[in-house]
């Protein structure tokens, strides 16, 4: 659960779970549609697409639009700082993250991959660690990277503090208009998706903090049992140097 890997490797399992999904779905006889991680395709009002050309291909669409932080996550540590600034400890960035699935195509194969889609993730729920750990061992590291994501495989996602959630999250037609005018992109039946939580950390150590040099012990009388007994006259403070 690394801050370098660890939000590629939860799209990486969520795109395994919804291929899974498809392949069961369509068969040996039939081919699966892809599930691309890619932007919403653009469309360019300029340039439309030619008379007799190919409609557009039946796929499905999973695209990361947007990150929070986990607000039962987010003040559960101590200050990671000092009062000079210095940091004393490890506080992990644990954040939810949303999706936007969308299927494309110009027929109802385009709604049937949908629902299917929505359908095994709504089933997932809670990402067993088992699967997590079968779908990320499975990717090969290559023996010279070529890029940061070729060690996805190295990922132990599974290991994090809690397990990953994941839930549908109903967009009004407000939202999902404003998403899509932002990717520029033609309308296309979608849903959100979130996937809760998922933990960002670095192995660090800290030096430790400076030696106690003096430790003062203080006592007073009980007052329940002699009220008349002053506590400020009866208060004694030892001190103790190491």
């Amino acid at each position: 659960m690394t801050a370098q890997l660890a939000i590629p490797a939860t799209t990486f399992v969520l795109q395994a779970v919804i291929e899974q999904a498809l392949k069961r779905a369509y068969g040996l006889s039939l081919t699966p549609p892809t599930v691309s991680i890619a932007p919403p395709p653009r469309s360019d009002p300029l340039r439309p697409p030619p008379p007799g050309s190919d409609p557009e291909a039946t796929s499905v669409l999973l695209f990361l639009y947007h990150v929070a932080p986990n607000p039962g996550w987010r003040n559960i540590y101590d200050p990671p700082v000092d009062s000079s600034g210095t940091r004393v400890g490890n506080a992990p960035l644990v954040l939810d993250l949303h999706y936007l699935v969308a299927a494309t195509g110009n027929d109802l194969e385009r709604e049937a991959v949908l629902g299917i889609t929505l359908h095994a993730l709504n089933r997932l729920g809670i990402i067993p660690r088992d699967n997590i750990k079968n779908i990320l061992s499975g990717i090969a590291v290559p023996p010279s990277p070529a890029k940061l994501t070729d060690l996805i495989g190295t990922e132990k996602l599974w290991e994090q503090y809690e397990q990953i959630t994941v839930s549908l999250q109903a967009l009004d037609a407000d939202t999902l208009s404003r998403l899509w005018t932002g990717f520029q992109s033609p309308f296309r039946p979608s849903m959100g998706v979130v996937a809760t939580t998922v933990a960002l950390d670095i192995d660090e150590t800290f030096a430790p903090g400076p030696a106690v040099k003096e430790l003062h012990l203080a006592t007073r009388p009980n007052l329940d049992t002699d009220p008349a007994v002053d506590p400020d006259d009866s208060l004694s403070i030892v001190t103790v140097t190491p």
